[in-house]
């Protein structure tokens, strides 16, 4: 479906409706890629008791495992998201990490249970880049966050869904229980939960195979090559690094509470698994309201101001600040999921506003790779370093697991300051790389697209 308006405002109704599809499309793709990278996370004592794992091994599967493909191979990736067929190219993600998932529930071992991890890495590492570009191409500028923020919902969505339907099964079934399952017979209940997850991959291919991929805009007569995109960045480097920094202190934070929760939870207030994942999965939902405010707040900002957008994180950072101590230290489990729930609308709010920010700045040519360095370091630190960290203080400085919640505290507080100095210090120099854009690109504030 063309869209461009050739014939009245009939057609662009329709081609409004059709990217509002599409979006829909890359959430659901989204959605079930958090479920297959979160549900190890609901797994840990089982999975410990299984394959007889310290913490730290348990976290290298949480981070380090996931990461290694994003790391290694997200900036080549992300060139083939600014060159090549986008639709075509996220097909094959979910297909590579529904199999690998699969092969999760399969491992017999600790260094099979790794090897699945990373594929499960390198399938959902081209999603991110490649939904947000083509995300870009559908939508103007101005309300390109509410767009980019629906999308966004992925995370929270899959992230709450993947407790509450994998505390839902282990509930049932028992975490440790033996089930007989057609063809594989005797299976160990936490095994069944990564099936389950794995099952949608085929279906959601097959959707996302429904959707066109648009034609690029706000272009500007750049070539999409990595030299040029170097360059880019090396002249903002400023903005870059204060954009990017902002946003990997929220995913450190965001990230290393979703690996060590459950723990948390089951540890401290003697809840079994399946509870503990229900409850988390009811309590992230509350991420939604976060998401559909960061949207409205940053399309509202970029009208006020040409840095307008990077304002947004402003909002969430007190939030979160106060949010997770009170979570940590709650003296009851009503106390815990209260703020729990507070602490997902902050993260939303800033985590969400990350996509159009970058967007922003970057000309198309080089959204693609700007996403993927995000996520390489986002990854890096929020999967590849946080769990690590909260799993070192906890085995060696406190030397008790029941203990994981002043881990998460010592490690978590300062990085909460860290991100919100980081944001405030980053407006001046967001807002030279924003006019830079607008005057070497002027379609980025006006350009015709569908919605």
């Amino acid at each position: 479906m063309s869209l461009r308006s050739e014939s009245g405002c009939a057609h662009v109704e329709r081609s409004a409706g059709y990217a509002w599809y599409v979006v829909i499309v890359l959430l659901v793709a989204g959605i079930t890629s958090y479920l297959d990278r979160n549900i190890l996370f609901l797994l840990v004592d089982p999975i410990r008791a299984t394959l007889g794992l310290s913490d730290t091994q348990i976290s290298l599967l949480e981070g380090m495992a996931f990461a290694f493909f994003f790391i290694t191979l997200g900036l080549p990736l992300g060139g083939l998201v600014d060159r090549r067929n986008r639709r075509n190219l996220i097909i094959a993600g979910v297909l590579i990490w529904t199999l690998m998932t699969f092969a999760c529930g399969l491992a017999r071992n600790y260094q099979e249970l790794f090897l699945a991890r990373m594929g499960v890495g390198f399938g959902e590492a081209i999603l991110g880049p490649a939904a947000y570009s083509i995300i870009g191409d559908y939508f103007r500028p101005r309300n390109r966050a509410r767009a980019a923020s629906v999308y966004n919902m992925s995370n929270f969505l899959g992230g709450a869904l993947a407790a509450l339907v994998g505390g839902a099964i282990v509930h049932a079934i028992g975490a440790l229980t033996v089930i007989s399952l057609p063809v594989l017979g005797g299976t160990v209940g936490w095994r069944a939960v990564f099936f389950v997850a794995a099952t949608p991959g085929i279906a959601v291919a097959l959707l996302v195979l429904t959707i066109a991929e648009p034609p690029r805009r706000e272009t500007a007569d750049i070539a999409p090559s990595s030299a040029g995109f170097w360059r880019h960045l090396s002249a903002h480097r400023r903005a870059y690094a204060f954009v990017y920094s902002t946003y990997v202190a929220a995913t450190f934070v965001g990230l290393s509470t979703a690996a060590w929760q459950p723990s948390y939870l089951i540890r401290t207030f003697g809840l079994t698994p399946g509870r503990a994942g229900m409850l988390i999965g009811g309590v992230g939902f509350a991420a939604l309201l976060g998401a559909f405010a960061s949207g409205w707040l940053s399309d509202h900002f970029v009208g006020r101001a040409t840095a307008g957008r990077f304002r947004t994180p402003l909002v969430g950072w007190p939030i979160l600040a106060i949010s997770i101590p009170a979570h940590l230290l709650a003296p009851n489990l009503p106390m815990a999921l209260l703020f729990s729930a507070i602490a997902s609308i902050g993260a939303a709010i800033i985590l969400v506003s990350c996509p159009p920010v970058l967007q922003d700045i970057t000309p198309n040519a080089y959204r693609g790779r700007a996403q993927a360095l995000f996520f390489i370091c986002s990854i890096t630190m929020g999967m590849g370093i946080a769990p690590t960290a909260v799993a070192l203080v906890t085995d060696h400085v406190l030397g008790d697991p029941a203990k994981v919640r002043y881990a998460l505290l010592i490690v978590q507080v300062p990085v909460l300051a860290i991100g919100w100095l980081l944001c405030r210090a980053g407006q001046r120099h967001y807002t030279q790389a924003r006019a830079t854009m607008l005057a070497v690109a002027p379609s980025a504030s006006t350009s015709p697209s569908a919605a």
